[in-house]
């Protein structure tokens, strides 16, 4: 599939899922691992209506894919 997509950053993070508290500890390689690996969960629904890599797309994935990697990291701690 080429190279996999980044719908979020360690910023989007912080800015739309959880508060800079939550996340103290968690180093922000850590934190765009989990963002990267919720981003190729994410592409898994997406390749079988769209062709990928989006090249835009709207800010309700970069939302979600936040939340997701919310849950991992702090399911972790």
């Amino acid at each position: 599939m080429g190279n996999p997509s980044r719908y979020a950053t360690v910023a989007d993070l912080a800015a739309m899922s959880l508060p800079a508290g939550a996340l103290a500890g968690i180093s922000a390689e850590e934190q765009q691992k989990a963002l990267d690996a919720r981003s190729a969960f994410v592409d898994g629904y997406l390749k079988t209506r769209y062709t990928l890599p989006l090249l835009e797309w709207d800010q309700s994935i970069t939302r979600a894919v936040c939340d997701l990697a919310a849950w991992d990291l702090l399911k972790r701690r």
